[in-house]
């Protein structure tokens, strides 16, 4: 049961124009989830929930925040951040149930910098998008999220079809030929034809 106390300091932060949340500290050290991160999308926002060794994804439709939060924050995990570009607010919960609210001011260049660090980097492929060779490879999951190990290996597949695009920007071609002299399982072949195909068309 969420006191109204507590109720009403997450009413109070959800009326912000808070971009990421995050939600932390156990009250079971059993608990299957570690962390959740909210980030605000276009259409809503994406909640993250970390085990030890995996990550689920669910949507969270803009009117339904607040009682996603009051389902967790008190009960599940006892601390919640969130910024709003301006602001950092933070919610502690004791074990007795003692609320705790801060409001911390964010100097200028570091609100700057929060919001520059959290901007999503335009990638040629995104996620979000089934792409078949990238789930047989173990990057995407089966509905197009990163594998949280994987970035890395996404970020370095996107590196060299940006380095390819660059090379064939400019290229009047109708027709592209590519040839494959390598050797290994030939994962980036099969990255190249479905960009050429499905995305350049």
């Amino acid at each position: 049961m969420v006191s109204e106390e507590l109720k009403s300091k997450l009413q109070q932060i959800t009326q912000q124009e808070v971009y990421k949340m995050i939600v932390s500290k156990p009250s079971d050290k059993a608990a299957k989830y570690r962390k959740i991160e909210i980030e605000k999308k276009s259409s809503g926002y994406q909640a993250a929930a970390y085990t030890q060794k995996q990550v689920f994804h669910e949507k969270i439709e803009p009117d339904r925040l607040l009682s996603y939060l009051s389902e967790r924050v008190g009960s599940e995990f006892l601390q919640l951040n969130a910024w709003d570009g301006n602001s950092e607010y933070m919610l502690l919960i004791s074990k007795k149930g003692k609320v705790t609210y801060r409001c911390k001011k964010q100097a200028e260049g570091a609100a700057k910098a929060q919001e520059f660090h959290n901007r999503k980097k335009k990638y040629l492929l995104e996620e979000g998008t089934v792409i078949p060779p990238l789930v047989d490879m173990g990057v995407f999951t089966a509905e197009g999220k990163v594998v949280r190990t994987m970035y890395d290996k996404f970020r370095q597949i996107n590196r060299f079809l940006e380095i390819i695009e660059d090379g064939v920007r400019d290229y009047p071609y109708d027709h592209l030929n590519i040839i494959d002299f390598g050797c290994g399982k030939s994962y980036l072949t099969f990255i190249l034809y479905y960009y050429f195909s499905e995305v350049k068309k």
